[in-house]
């Protein structure tokens, strides 16, 4: 899966032609971080988007749901409707992080479609297993894939004990390495790695 995220509906089709020409099997795609966006007020601009992006290029879409709060963020009933009239669409990742009550309308306005979008989780992923997510699709699994994946296959059979604290295990991993540095800790880290080369 691609990321495409541009500022442009001609550069995103570009970027999406480019992806899909390089073997892409699908897209996840980013609303335009443009300001004068305000799809909370004119929701057909992420509708025509989506729709004129799907279109362009004949490949299964993602769609990446900020909150309504951000500038390129759409309400839950928009992103809904983006799946209901663009065919593409197969999933929406949903960037809620704590918002439950946010995830749960997009969660249940999908579920309420005549055909399946899968609902992924960005993060937060015991609340969004617990509620029926089918998956995630998370930027922290970069630096904690192992949690990530034993969290997920833990949803579906884990007590919520044990799932809650799979979800601050990797809470836990991503403050420690979204933290700043300090210069003793960075001495450390130098300092170590230099004893490992050193063998």
């Amino acid at each position: 899966m691609a990321g495409i995220e541009a500022l442009s509906t001609r550069e995103a089709i570009q970027q999406t032609q480019e992806a899909k020409s390089a073997g892409a099997a699908a897209i996840m795609l980013t609303p335009p971080h443009v300001y004068d966006w305000d799809s909370r007020t004119n929701p057909e601009f992420a509708v025509q988007y989506f729709h004129d992006i799907a279109k362009a290029v004949e490949i299964p879409i993602t769609i990446f749901h900020y909150p309504a709060a951000v500038t390129s963020g759409y309400t839950p009933d928009t992103a809904v409707r983006i799946a209901r009239e663009v065919d593409n669409v197969t999933a929406v990742k949903v960037a809620s992080g704590a918002n439950i009550r946010r995830y749960e309308q997009v969660l249940r306005g999908m579920r309420a479609l005549p055909r399946h979008v899968s609902v992924l989780a960005t993060s937060s992923l015991f609340q969004h297993f617990v509620t029926g997510g089918d998956g995630a699709l998370t930027g922290f699994a970069n630096f904690a894939r192992t949690s990530a994946a034993t969290c997920s296959k833990r949803s579906a059979t884990a007590s919520s004990t044990r799932r809650a604290g799979c979800t601050r295990s990797i809470g836990r991993s991503k403050r420690r390495s979204t933290r700043r540095p300090t210069f003793t800790s960075i001495a450390l880290q130098s300092g170590r790695l230099f004893r490992r080369l050193d063998g």
